[in-house]
């Protein structure tokens, strides 16, 4: 392993793959960018706080899980609902 940061397309990933973007949510091991969109934009459903959700980049909007498993989307990114304050 190397003994410096490696960049990895836009992202500075440290020596242990911690995203250091300033925006990620650690939850256990995992690491995932929070959501400052507070509902589906599908079935209008208030998300809850540490809910995953998916972001559409493409159409810059965020769709809960079931609403995901039928969208004719391609590219997804998991997102956390912050847990409150944030």
């Amino acid at each position: 392993m190397a003994d410096f940061p490696l960049f990895i397309g836009l992202w500075l990933v440290s020596q242990d793959y911690e995203l250091l973007d300033g925006i990620n949510h650690q939850k256990g091991s995992e690491h995932m960018k929070t959501t400052t969109l507070t509902y589906c934009d599908e079935c209008k459903r208030d998300f809850t706080p540490g809910e995953k959700v998916w972001f559409a980049w493409i159409e810059s909007r965020c769709f809960c899980s079931t609403c995901k498993n039928h969208l004719q989307i391609q590219d997804w990114e998991p997102r956390m609902v912050p847990d409150g304050g944030e």
